[in-house]
């Protein structure tokens, strides 16, 4: 202890710091802990360090606080990366989080669907057979027994998953039949368009635990626009019904939507849906081409905006209101190199047994045959198709590039053919990042989460 109190506190650099009310939001992008809240002495604290580089000593009749409590606090900023003390070790040992990998099987090309930026070819109508979908999931499971991986999420897409229920059953049932031969935990989701879900479907669902996720663009016609049928109809009305079947069997579903120049001006009524319907929603920018990238992101970034206020209005004045939003991938408490799994511990397979890079691949560059390979995963990490841990300059020495990992880098080389750029998207990613920080600094405060000594 005498040796922490003679040493000497400093503010640590690269900080991001944003007035909420009568208190501090602060994060260090490149801690990977998240933000904290700060009100009281430890708002003092860190304001008096701001001026000075202090000896802990002399700190504590400013502060009025015991040793202890000066040690406490001084250990929650370290961890944070938000204070440095030097000669002193204050990092908090990190609890290890398990590891897990998702394999993401593609079962049919087949969809009732016709959504205009869709990357499947339906034309074919191609299905996955029993051989391949087993030698996937054998594989799979061998190969992160081999890698040490705890959890596995098996995600089933298409198409239309829902059109090979029979199918899908038959794959849940035989991963089951793993339960008492191997350690991994192993969860469900099911990627959905949710116009075909039924009593039967949602009975499974239950049962088998999943969680789910829906494509919906927007409210009405803004969803109306680009996710139609065959025959040119619109889907929402089907969408909200196969929402409201999921929340009266308590299956709570996350409803992702892509934003595109069609349906960015009515975001705002879509938020304001999800957050009356108590979903979890997601946004992600559309992955096609624009003919000014400067006009696209500031039309994205005002509407966003007016949505982020929204989100804020409500969860500072509402009480008993839980925003569950995300946007893309981006992650507050983690580092990354990459904007997303691809190349390390992401598992895609397409129907004919294919081991893609990214299911935008699919139908287009595989990595591999399944029946070639017997580590999937290694096959997955020493891919060549693409060097993914390239980043821009300017994304190098960026304050948020540990959070957003650069942008995606097979979008940067559709529009740009070239990796060593920012992504067409970042002004949009800066302004999302910097509102999912003041969302969750709300949330700490009214969880009582602000640190005050």
């Amino acid at each position: 202890m005498n040796v922490f109190m003679n040493s000497s506190v400093s503010i640590c650099n690269n900080l991001f710091i944003e007035k909420i009310g009568d208190s501090l939001m602060i994060i260090n992008p490149k801690s990977g802990f998240g933000p904290i809240v700060i009100m009281g002495i430890a708002l003092k604290l860190f304001l008096l360090c701001q001026q000075n580089k202090f000896i802990v000593r002399n700190l504590l009749p400013l502060l009025n606080i015991s040793k202890e409590e000066m040690r406490m606090m001084l250990l929650k900023f370290c961890s944070a990366g938000i204070f440095k003390v030097d000669g002193i070790d204050l990092l908090s040992e990190k609890k290890i989080k398990p590891k897990r990998t998702a394999i993401w099987l593609h079962i049919t090309n087949s969809c009732n669907l016709r959504c205009s930026y869709c990357y499947v070819n339906k034309s074919n109508g191609g299905a996955m057979s029993w051989k391949i979908a087993k030698e996937i999931l054998d594989k799979s499971i061998a190969s992160c027994m081999k890698h040490n991986y705890e959890r596995l999420l098996i995600k089933f897409s298409g198409g239309e998953p829902i059109l090979r229920f029979s199918f899908l059953k038959r794959i849940v049932n035989y991963v089951r039949s793993y339960k008492n031969k191997v350690p991994l935990k192993f969860q469900f989701l099911l990627l959905t368009n949710g116009t075909l879900i039924n009593h039967e479907v949602i009975k499974f669902l239950r049962k088998e635990r999943f969680k789910v996720a829906i494509s919906m663009d927007g409210i009405n016609q803004y969803n109306d626009r680009t996710r139609i049928f065959s025959n040119g109809l619109g889907s929402f009305n089907l969408i909200e019904k196969g929402i409201n079947k999921l929340q009266d069997a308590s299956i709570s579903p996350m409803v992702h939507a892509v934003i595109s120049d069609y349906n960015v001006n009515g975001l705002l009524e879509f938020t304001k849906f999800c957050i009356e319907k108590k979903l979890r929603f997601s946004f992600t920018p559309v992955r096609s081409e624009s003919d000014d990238w400067t006009r696209r992101n500031h039309v994205f970034c005002e509407i966003l905006k007016e949505c982020y206020d929204y989100m804020e209005d409500v969860s500072l004045n509402l009480k008993g209101v839980q925003i569950e939003h995300s946007f893309e991938n981006l992650n507050l408490r983690r580092v990354v190199n990459r904007p997303c799994a691809i190349g390390w511990n992401a598992l895609i397979t397409d129907h004919r047994g294919n081991l893609v890079l990214c299911q935008t691949e699919i139908g287009k560059n595989s990595l591999c045959r399944i029946e070639n390979v017997s580590d999937v995963l290694s096959a997955v990490q020493s891919q060549n198709q693409i060097n993914l841990n390239t980043f821009s300059k300017e994304c190098a020495e960026c304050l948020w590039s540990g959070i957003c990992g650069g942008g995606c880098p097979l979008f940067k080389r559709q529009i740009y053919n070239n990796l060593t750029v920012k992504s067409p998207y970042c002004e949009t990613y800066k302004l999302a990042i910097k509102r999912l920080l003041r969302l969750e600094a709300i949330k700490l405060l009214k969880k009582g989460g602000g640190e005050n000594a």
